[in-house]
């Protein structure tokens, strides 16, 4: 019974650390969103990137649906970047 409170006092503190580091603006890790690179705990904007994220919402603002800015995105040659595999 110990060791299950425990476990769940260790976890609510883990999940409160990473709220806290997230509210500081600080990058925990998983997928760099397109835009960014990682600079350390933090996330440096890729101004290549982020233009091309700022044209997309622009078409998303303007059409208002993600099928019609998937065509003009092609249209356009927009790409994500690229990922490597695991």
């Amino acid at each position: 019974m110990f060791a299950q409170f425990e476990r769940e006092v260790t976890a609510e503190r883990i999940r409160d650390k990473i709220a806290a580091s997230k509210k500081k603006g600080l990058w925990m890790g998983g997928s760099v969103p397109l835009g960014y690179q990682p600079d350390g705990r933090t996330l440096k904007i890729v101004e290549a990137e982020a233009k091309t994220v700022r044209t997309l919402f622009d078409l998303y603002q303007q059409y208002g649906s993600i099928k019609a800015v998937k065509q003009h995105a092609d249209q356009l040659g927009l790409r994500n970047k690229a990922r490597p595999k695991k």
